[in-house]
């Protein structure tokens, strides 16, 4: 991860962002989630509950549609 983006992350707070994980690093999502969560300086569980939240308030889902995708 470079500086800028270290950087960064500093000034974006929790609730207002989530991981995209196709980039041209490696990491995979949990590596991902992992160093951020130390970054923002928060516990991993609470970080990844917070990107799920993120998520779902962005893309307006609601509780049963994540199981609706296979239909």
């Amino acid at each position: 991860m470079n500086t800028g983006f270290k950087e960064m992350l500093e000034y974006i707070p929790l609730n207002s962002f989530f991981i995209e994980t196709d980039s041209e690093y490696s990491l995979n999502i949990k590596e991902r989630y992992a160093i951020i969560a130390e970054l923002k300086n928060v516990e991993l569980s609470y970080f990844q509950a917070t990107m799920t939240q993120n998520f779902t308030n962005f893309f307006k889902w609601k509780k049963g549609d994540f199981e609706n995708l296979s239909n």
